[in-house]
């Protein structure tokens, strides 16, 4: 009798246990049965700009924006819980390129943003230190042909003065937007092909010009008649500057109708770059989010093209079975969530919460290929300065592994991380330090302290121990507060008040 319950109970178990799909790699403690390592292989390294997973086809989106993607990576490994170092995205990249996060590696005001929006602050111009080998520069070491795409609108950050393009063979100026462009990083391929290369490849559509395309490229996406606050093409968007954009200043002033709530809302969370895209919100609710979500998602499938011409490039030359493909992005993008109990983020790279922070990555490797995997999906928590030692692994690069803040992913496990770190630089708003996790992301700065709840879409400024019981995972997060506070008041990150922070429009 007792058998005869035993098996029983057995049988209705197995009625309930979920059997993972195939091809799925849930949970894994190690990755080193899915590839070995290969040192003979390309890579190309895709790093978008400003991309959120969420709106990958890839990651779960219900919309077909990354068409050429998905059929090229159709044996990869995707990292469900890959985190930015820091949600400014010339600070993330330098974190790329040196497996270091920004209190490593130093680099606060590279780029012209900075200096140009800040001028007053005289900003030292930072650059990579000589003494951080970068991913190009170890790929030369190792006797592979180099080359680096990015330029317009980056150009003095995609240089040889910033250390961003140092080790680089050949650097082409243009960040992957033409035919003519695909067509130039077709031909470095086609030059390379007998040999081993190493490229990086910068794409910003989906950064900027603020998520336009231009109307020769209208997909499905875009298929209304629009009119309001935001242009919908990159035609409209040029004429509106030649006919002289308004700045949110003298918007606001003639729009009574945009409370003070609503400008501090904009200006606390939004990078100043994006001011107006908050103000179309503002202006135009939910049909100005709406209609910047299309934008978004037309953006990223136009990149995708492009990218798509290069995956064709590796197949007409014969050499996508000896490519090791990597895409991921600098800094996520907020789709629009709106947080209950406190202020919307912004659309945009200048806050940190979960949409902003987590960003995608995929790997697809010659030997997934060939044993036709399929997707296998990766659920541990990793971070941008993962990918450094990574690469070296699998190309069976020497590197001294205690120099960087990452692991090789396919050696090390990090399925008992519990959280990721992001450091965030902004000379106006000083250092702030956030902690991701797949349920929220933990902010501390020399302003405040808040937590974004991903279940609940709950925001909360944290002020008492009752808030932080409020919402799972925050209670132990709050351990982590006092290195975060050390951090903010080193004197090395100071926060150059900025007249115009915290003013109103009106009341």
């Amino acid at each position: 009798m007792k058998r005869s319950a035993k098996l029983l109970i057995s049988v209705l178990l197995l009625e309930f246990i979920v059997t993972p799909e195939p091809g799925i790699a849930e949970g894994v403690d190690r990755l080193t049965s899915y590839v070995n390592e290969c040192g003979d292989c390309n890579v190309i390294l895709f790093s978008y700009s400003a991309l959120t997973p969420s709106r990958l086809s890839m990651y779960g989106h219900p919309r077909v924006t990354d068409p050429e993607t998905t059929h090229y990576a159709s044996d990869s490994i995707i990292f469900d819980h890959h985190f930015t170092a820091s949600n400014w995205p010339f600070q993330a990249q330098i974190s790329l390129y040196t497996g270091k996060v920004l209190t490593n590696h130093g680099v606060l005001n590279n780029g012209f943003h900075n200096r140009l929006l800040f001028s007053g602050f005289n900003l030292q111009e930072d650059k990579i230190a000589a003494t951080d080998e970068t991913l190009l520069e170890l790929a030369k070491k190792n006797g592979y042909e180099t080359f680096f795409i990015g330029g317009k609108p980056h150009n003095n950050f995609y240089s040889q003065s910033t250390g961003v393009t140092r080790g680089a063979d050949r650097h082409i100026k243009h960040c992957l937007h033409e035919h003519s462009d695909a067509a130039e990083v077709k031909g470095v391929i086609r030059d390379l092909r007998t040999k081993k290369f190493f490229g990086i490849i910068n794409t910003v559509r989906t950064h900027f010009p603020h998520f336009l395309t231009p109307k020769s490229y209208q997909t499905d996406f875009i298929t209304y008649g629009y009119r309001g606050f935001f242009p919908s093409s990159e035609e409209e968007f040029l004429l509106e500057m030649k006919n002289g954009w308004k700045d949110l200043m003298t918007f606001l002033s003639a729009n009574p109708g945009v409370s003070g709530y609503d400008f501090d809302r904009s200006r606390r969370f939004a990078n100043d770059d994006f001011w107006y895209i908050n103000t179309a919100r503002i202006v135009d609710g939910r049909k100005a989010n709406l209609h910047l979500l299309n934008l978004y998602d037309q953006s990223i499938r136009f990149s995708d093209f492009f990218i798509g011409q290069i995956f064709s490039a590796l197949k007409e030359y014969g050499i996508t079975e000896k490519t090791i493909v990597i895409i991921t992005s600098d800094v996520g993008a907020n789709s629009f969530e709106e947080y209950s109990n406190g202020p919307m983020p912004s659309f945009s790279y200048g806050t940190i919460s979960p949409e902003s922070s987590r960003i995608p990555l995929i790997i697809s490797h010659p030997h997934l290929r060939a044993k036709k995997s399929g997707v296998l999906r990766f659920q541990g928590i990793t971070t941008t300065t993962d990918l450094y030692p990574t690469i070296a692994g699998l190309l069976a690069w020497k590197i001294d592994a205690k120099s960087f803040d990452g692991v090789d992913l396919f050696t090390t496990s990090t399925t008992d991380r519990k959280y990721s770190a992001s450091y965030t630089y902004r000379p106006h708003r000083g250092m702030t330090v956030a902690f991701h996790n797949p349920q929220g992301s933990f902010v501390v700065s020399g302003r405040d302290r808040g937590y974004f709840d991903t279940a609940s879409k709950t925001y909360v400024a944290v002020k008492s121990d009752n808030d932080y019981k409020k919402f799972k995972n925050l209670h132990a997060m709050k351990a982590l507060e006092p290195t975060a506070q050390n951090i903010i008041q080193d004197k090395r990150y100071p926060n150059h008040t900025e007249v115009r922070e915290g003013t109103k429009s009106r009341k």
